[in-house]
């Protein structure tokens, strides 16, 4: 399974909203501080993916240093 079909599955780490096919975002799987940071990893995860499998992530919503949204576009 590739990684972009991973993200659209979620995790005990973050959920995923699916808006179609190609569209979807992902949030952390909770509000605590344990929460967003172990979602800033799969962020950060999913931003050093980026471009492999062709999808492109604009940035929504950042916190200081934690991103709590991910929006992921497969081109």
């Amino acid at each position: 399974m590739r990684y972009f079909d991973k993200l659209r599955k979620g995790s005990r780490l973050h959920r995923a909203t699916i808006v179609d096919d190609r569209t979807f975002s992902i949030q952390p799987a909770g509000n605590g501080s344990n929460d967003l940071g172990a979602f800033q990893r799969v962020a950060q995860d999913t931003v050093h993916h980026e471009g492999e499998d062709g999808y492109r992530i604009p940035l929504k919503n950042l916190t200081g240093s934690i991103y709590d949204l991910l929006v992921i576009k497969r081109d």
